[in-house]
């Protein structure tokens, strides 16, 4: 049984260690290695990446058929077809992105500071920045997903609080007290999930739990908790009312929740999850040296391909195969098999690849210097 016992605050240093093992010689059998990908475009970063940046944010794909990437202190919004600025936005105070995905909804996107008070919405259209606040009330916590809904923005401070904003206009609305830190949110306008993640002085083994909160008293509906772990670095995703999200440092345990009751509808333990994403009725989890199958309603497993080293990358599918850049290198596996189709694919200007995102025929993956563009696998 793996148990992985780190301070998340020095996982978050490491990560670029674990993400750009560019130099590691063992990499997954391939039977056709010629095998690559069509490159379409490539979009150079014009300043310098942030390291947390690189090996935590994916591109993000939003309204309009633009692609956003946000390595290098500012939002660069691009032409998904053909690699065309849109915008250019640098972020307030020279920050960084450090979370997983960027929060944004079909008009803005929202961000927030490094262990400050800022926090701020710019028009996805534009790139006009619509309103930029700070917090009276305390610090953000930066390496938090947020969330948004039809009329608020959720986003957790540093003293296991969760502050809630008007979108439109970024206005102070209230103060939610928490048990613990918040990890991931995710809101429906009426319900509020969230995952926590703390490690007890008396154990070896981080704890996690996932909540749900009614979005208008904040009464809690239910809890799940789990001694295996926390729930440091998944996203929490809500798919056809089940939830589903996975633990580090301890044990580990991936589970798939009833949102409405938070009824266990199955554990998969002994998997760490670092990302994970859903499609073609699975559930794929980058355990840190394996990516893994699981069957979405079982929890079963299906296959793993072994990478050898450890990384915390990303995974995405779409239209029956799965995306991930490990050590550096991308590869593309047939989502029914976990059988290795095209890679390892090495970065054009030499560095290593980290996080992707897929969509509408195409693959983006960043680099430290570029945002590719690669037509998306088929037979």
């Amino acid at each position: 049984m793996k148990t992985f016992i780190f301070p998340a605050s020095l996982i978050l240093v490491c990560l670029s260690v674990l993400v750009s093992c560019t130099s590691c010689s063992t990499q997954p059998e391939n039977e056709n290695p010629e095998e690559e990908l069509n490159l379409l475009w490539s979009f150079e970063y014009t300043q310098e990446i942030d390291g947390l940046s690189s090996v935590s944010v994916r591109p993000a794909l939003v309204p309009d058929g633009k692609v956003i990437t946000a390595l290098d202190h500012q939002y660069n919004s691009l032409s998904q077809e053909d690699g065309s600025l849109s915008w250019q936005r640098p972020l307030p105070d020279n920050m960084y992105e450090s979370v997983n995905r960027l929060t944004h909804d079909e008009q803005y996107l929202y961000g927030k500071g490094n262990r400050n008070a800022n926090y701020f919405a710019i028009n996805l259209q534009s790139g006009e920045m619509v309103w930029e606040k700070t917090n009276a009330k305390g610090t953000l916590d930066d390496y938090v997903h947020a969330a948004v809904d039809e009329n608020y923005v959720y986003l957790a401070g540093e003293d296991s609080v969760l502050y809630v904003f008007d979108k439109h206009t970024g206005d102070y609305q209230d103060t939610i007290p928490l048990r613990s830190y918040a990890r991931a949110i995710v809101s429906t306008g009426k319900q509020l999930y969230m995952t926590q993640a703390w490690k007890p002085d008396s154990t070896e083994s981080a704890y996690g739990r996932i909540v749900r909160l009614d979005a208008e008293t904040y009464e809690q509906k239910w809890a799940y908790e789990t001694t295996k772990g926390g729930f440091y670095y998944a996203d929490l995703v809500l798919k056809n009312e089940v939830l589903y999200s996975g633990t580090t440092s301890g044990p580990s345990v991936f589970v798939a929740l009833d949102a409405a009751t938070g009824q266990v509808k199955w554990e998969h333990h002994g998997l760490l999850t670092f990302r994970f994403t859903l499609g073609d009725g699975k559930v794929f989890v980058n355990d840190g040296q394996y990516i893994v199958a699981l069957d979405q309603q079982t929890g079963k497993e299906l296959w793993r391909q072994d990478f050898t080293y450890a990384t915390t990358s990303n995974v995405a599918y779409l239209d029956g195969y799965v995306y991930h850049a490990h050590n550096g290198r991308l590869y593309v596996m047939d989502a029914q098999t976990g059988e290795l189709v095209a890679g390892p694919i090495e970065s054009p200007d030499g560095s290593g690849f980290y996080n992707l995102n897929a969509g509408n025929g195409k693959v983006f993956v960043q680099s430290d210097y570029h945002l590719y563009a690669y037509e998306a696998w088929s037979n």
